[in-house]
Formats: C-alpha cells, structure tokens, sequence
C-alpha cells in the first residue's frame, strides 16, 4: 500500500477519504463486531466529517458498534467554537445514530489533570487495557509538524506511561491529548492534509530533517491522505 496519496483538491481528497473510511469501518465490523474510531479536530477533516452523514455512506454503517473517541482537545469551554468536541458534534456526531455511550469526550468542565485522568479511565475500560484497542484513528498535521496535541518541545514527547495527558501549544492555551503509548498502536492512522501551508512541512516530514517533528514519531505504517496544493503531483489509486 502506498504511503501518500495525493488528490486534486480538498474535496476529491474528502471524497476519496469518506470511501475509504466506509470500506475500513465495515471491515473492522466484520473482523471484531465493533469498530473504535479515534479523531481529531480542526477546519481540514470538517468536509470529511459532513460526507460521513451522507446517507449513500452513512446508511451503510452499523453505527451502534462504532464507538468515537477525541485524540486530543483545547481546554476550553465546551461551547467554544475552537472546542474540537463541538466541531465533531455539529458536522457528524449529531447526525448519526450513534449511542450517546460510545462518544468518548474530555469533560472540559473539569480542572484539566482530572479532565485528563478522567478520560484515561474511560479509555482504558473500552481498551480493556490492551492499547492497540483503536482501529482507525484520523490525524492532522500542523505547519510546526505537531499532530494531535503533541507539540515540539513539549514534555508530553517524553510521555511513555500515561495514555492521556496535557499539554501547551506554542499560543499557549493548554491542552489534553491521546499519548504515543496509545497513537502508536492504533491500527491504522490516517493522516488527513489540505493546503499549501501545510506543503514544506510535508516535505520536511518526509526527508531527513522530518525526525525533529512530533508527527515524524507516527510516520511509519501510517497513510498519508493528502490533497495538491499539500503535496505534489497526483498519485493515482
């Protein structure tokens, strides 16, 4: 399987991406009778989120053995706008018939280390402990190379017990994220790309003086999902 695959824009990308999540869902409902979805927030995966409720995909999903749990969250209130939870909410949770019980989200009405220690405990009971409990988990990239919210320089890099903890982004709002311990044995990452601002990161990533960022740590065996103007030339299928 390739690695990256690059599409015209961001909507082939989203369309292609929906299709592919279809296929890989019905396929981990075969294999284990439930599927784990793990995603992240952000403007890019909005559209990808939006075409999952269509009802040619959305129809085609057993959603009451999909369980969707956040990588990683802005310590806000969770009526902000820049609240990743409210942004999977209103473009795909809501519009799904999903059980309330199988969302897994940061409780952001509480001080950020129980918020933290809070959702582990949630995580590790649907994990039942085994860490690679996760089929598909979707990723960004952000232009510093972080992904979920494992930035440079943070001391959450350095985390190796812990399944979820906090963090602070360069703009310094606090954070709380899925750890490498878990990120790196999801089953399948798939990191989800658009735009041009995202393009010498990409080619950063994926050359020598790729291993400073974060992301470079979850580059191996994960796909890479990108669109033009983030990568290159186009790659067929």
């Amino acid at each position: 399987m390739k690695q990256r695959i690059i599409y015209q824009d961001l909507e082939s990308l989203s369309q292609a991406a929906a299709q592919y999540l279809l296929i890989k869902i019905n396929e981990c409902l075969l294999a284990r009778d439930r599927c784990i979805l793990a995603l992240s927030g952000g403007n890019t995966p909005k559209r990808l989120y939006e075409l999952m409720t269509n009802p040619v995909i959305c129809k085609n999903i057993d959603w009451k053995k999909v369980w969707i749990v956040l990588v990683d969250e802005r310590y806000v209130s969770p009526e902000d706008d820049r609240s990743n939870a409210k942004m999977i909410f209103s473009t795909l949770i809501k519009h799904l018939p999903i059980p309330t019980k199988h969302v897994l989200i940061f409780d952001l009405t509480k001080k950020i280390n129980l918020a933290a220690a809070l959702f582990e405990k949630s995580v590790k009971k649907l994990a039942a402990n085994k860490k690679n409990f996760i089929d598909i988990a979707i990723l960004g990239l952000g232009n510093d190379g972080h992904t979920a919210s494992l930035f440079p320089g943070d001391p959450i890099l350095n985390e190796n017990k812990k399944w979820v903890s906090t963090s602070t982004s360069p703009d310094g709002l606090s954070r709380l994220t899925l750890t490498y311990p878990v990120l790196n044995a999801v089953r399948q990452r798939i990191f989800f790309i658009s735009g041009n601002e995202k393009k010498a990161v990409m080619q950063n990533l994926f050359s020598s003086s790729g291993k400073k960022y974060p992301s470079h740590r979850l580059k191996a065996g994960s796909l890479f999902l990108c669109d033009l103007a983030a990568m290159g030339d186009p790659i067929e299928l």
